[in-house]
């Protein structure tokens, strides 16, 4: 049975709405800890250092809604492209230098 690219818009709407509630729940129940911050949401983390409580968490609200929805629309073209394994494989690959990068600066002010 094929996907109809109907369904795949579909999936790939509920698969990022999952990623932002499992995101959001992990930074909560992580009272905002920095480490599951700079794997989950890494684009930010060195800009969120100097800003207060209040606004770090209206950030951590509205950025994993920003960086899943544009991770489930790139995948979501390669999908109907069937280029999903390799855009998946680069974008991953992108987040895990961003981790790495971010820690290397969030470590070297610390």
């Amino acid at each position: 049975m094929t996907t109809t690219q109907s369904q795949k818009l579909w999936i790939s709407g509920t698969a990022t709405a999952i990623a932002v509630v499992l995101c959001w729940a992990f930074i909560f129940a992580t009272h905002l800890s920095v480490l599951p911050l700079i794997i989950l949401v890494p684009y930010i983390m060195p800009i969120v250092q100097s800003l207060d409580v209040i606004s770090r968490v209206s950030v951590f609200i509205t950025e994993p809604v920003i960086q899943f929805s544009f991770y489930g629309f790139i995948l979501g073209r390669a999908w109907f492209r069937g280029r999903l394994r390799t855009t998946a494989i680069v974008l991953g690959a992108l987040h895990v230098i961003a981790v790495i990068v971010c820690y290397l600066i969030i470590t070297s002010h610390i």
